[in-house]
């Protein structure tokens, strides 16, 4: 081969990979437009720029994923009522949608993600059937399984199987809780909540945790999720994982169970200033006066620039008929810098159980200079007057509350029975 041939060959090589790299580098161009287009918000060009980042020679199992995302976005905001526009007509989007899913699992069946995009599709198409169907109440089953349309179980079917593929994500689980909850199926929620719980014991990782009207069986479950996570090595710091079971407890009332969880917490790690101040609330509305108070003074020495274990503390001692400490404890509130209305109005009502009645006053007084426009300094300004029969006072808090919005229905007939000259 002569020099000229390997000469013109080598010049080949070098344009056509310079064609090659100068295509793949337009392509990741397109595909970060398309993404930015995506995060805008922008669903119609975050679709075309994909699907020209495509044609440029982009890697297409990924940009085919980038394309089931951009119509899932579109179709979860349609559920809720968010008007946006499609890259396409939805019954279009819907079927490419359906085309580009049905050649990514049979390409990678192992994907746990394709399975979940697989459920939101079928959601939304369920969704969408559920708003052009007239609700037949005499069809209805007491089981709500019965209840489900095909696409309800195909999505419940597909987030299985994503839980099955991943099992240490507790994301899948997550969402079958909320979706067996949505639709009001009890022992099905139980099963996925103690697994996503177990998975990511994370008390502030779970948004229907956050619920106040879970059934309790699902709380159980939760719990022993928590529980579950602490035999098995964890990222989650253990003193987490139980204060974080007995918050939940502690969310439902469940006082007398809560205490175990913080209790073990603070044995455990007994400068975790959390764990410490909760079991210290969690005495205080069992009752336990003693041990709260010991506790509080436990985390004041913890945090010692907080206010609020001081301000718990007088609670306690007011509790004890100890005026003289809480408003030791108050005055060191105050001194921390807190300012709220109810560190004024306890001063009072602690300077009033005492007979230092001008000392009260002032402390009501203060609480309605500092916050103005807060209902609750009025209302307590106004009641102590009343006590005390100053006519002038509650006169003057019932002028002001008469101008505040969001007076409860009670004090505003107070206030006029008393303008009236009434009680």
């Amino acid at each position: 081969m002569s020099r000229r041939t390997a000469g013109f060959g080598i010049l080949l090589l070098f344009l056509a990979q310079t064609a090659y790299f100068g295509r793949q580098t337009w392509a990741a161009v397109l595909e970060l437009r398309g993404q930015r287009a995506y995060f805008r918000n922008d669903l119609v060009s975050a679709w075309d720029l994909t699907r020209r980042a495509q044609a440029w020679g982009g890697e297409r199992t990924r940009l085919d994923e980038h394309l089931i995302a951009v119509l899932l976005m579109g179709f979860n905001q349609r559920d809720v009522g968010v008007r946006i526009d499609l890259p396409m007509e939805e019954d279009a989007a819907v079927e490419a949608a359906r085309r580009l899913l049905r050649e990514q699992l049979a390409e990678g069946p192992h994907r746990a993600s394709l399975w979940s995009y697989a459920a939101d599709l079928s959601f939304h198409r369920a969704h969408v059937e559920h708003r052009a169907r007239p609700i037949d109440l005499s069809a209805l089953s007491e089981d709500p399984m019965q209840n489900l349309l095909p696409d309800d179980r195909l999505g419940l079917a597909a987030l299985e199987k994503a839980a099955s593929i991943e099992p240490n994500n507790y994301l899948y689980e997550e969402l079958l809780t909320e979706k067996f909850l949505e639709y009001g199926t009890e022992p099905e929620a139980v099963r996925s909540c103690r697994a996503a719980v177990a998975a990511y014991p994370r008390l502030d990782g779970h948004t229907y945790l956050a619920r106040f009207d879970l059934p309790s069986a699902v709380v159980n479950a939760a719990v022993a999720g928590f529980e579950d996570s602490l035999r098995e090595p964890s990222l989650v710091a253990r003193v987490e994982v139980l204060r974080d079971a007995g918050r939940l407890l502690a969310r439902y009332n469940r006082d007398a169970e809560v205490l175990p969880y913080l209790v073990d917490a603070c044995r455990l790690d007994p400068l975790y200033y959390d764990a410490r101040i909760d079991l210290a609330m969690t005495r205080i509305r069992l009752g336990q006066w003693s041990e709260a108070e010991q506790d509080l003074k436990t985390a004041s020495a913890l945090s010692p620039e907080d206010p609020f274990p001081h301000y718990s503390l007088a609670l306690a001692r007011r509790q004890a008929h100890d005026d003289e400490g809480a408003i030791e404890e108050l005055r060191r509130v105050r001194a921390l810098g807190a300012s709220e209305t109810k560190v004024f109005v306890a001063l009072g009502e602690s300077f009033e159980s005492l007979g230092r009645l001008k000392e009260a006053e002032n402390m009501f007084v203060a609480a309605t200079n500092i916050h103005p426009n807060d209902v609750s300094a009025w209302s307590a300004l106004y009641t102590f007057a009343r006590r005390h029969d100053d006519r002038r006072g509650a006169a003057k808090a019932c002028e002001r509350l008469a101008t505040l919005k969001d007076v409860d229905e009670g004090m505003r007939q107070r206030c006029l029975e008393f303008s009236a000259g009434g009680a």
